[in-house]
């Protein structure tokens, strides 16, 4: 029980972050700000005005063909980014609002 109650409060106090592997391999750029979506963009442009986004014109593309972080993310952003369409239809007649 002792040993459990330790894993529990070892994941809540520990920050991890990624570093390079090897000194030959260093992951380049800078480390992402606190949440922020990773791995973070190039460049980000943060505005209050309305954009409107044409879902149908935009398409998320990697030239990073065999890196698996890459893939998972455009996977998991996708579905974010590229909601289901919900279909609309009538209410049923006997419904009273």
């Amino acid at each position: 029980m002792k040993s459990i109650v330790f894993l529990l409060e070892l994941f809540i106090y520990v920050q991890c972050e990624i570093t390079y592997i090897e000194v030959k391999y260093p992951l380049k750029g800078e480390h992402s700000p606190p949440n922020a979506i990773w791995p973070h963009p190039q460049q980000i442009n943060a505005s209050n005005e309305l954009l409107y986004i044409r879902p149908h014109a935009i398409i998320i593309h990697s030239n990073i063909q065999t890196c698996d972080i890459i893939t998972k993310a455009i996977q998991r952003y996708e579905p974010i980014f590229f909601p289901p369409k919900l279909s609309m239809r009538d209410p049923p007649s006997g419904v009273n609002n």
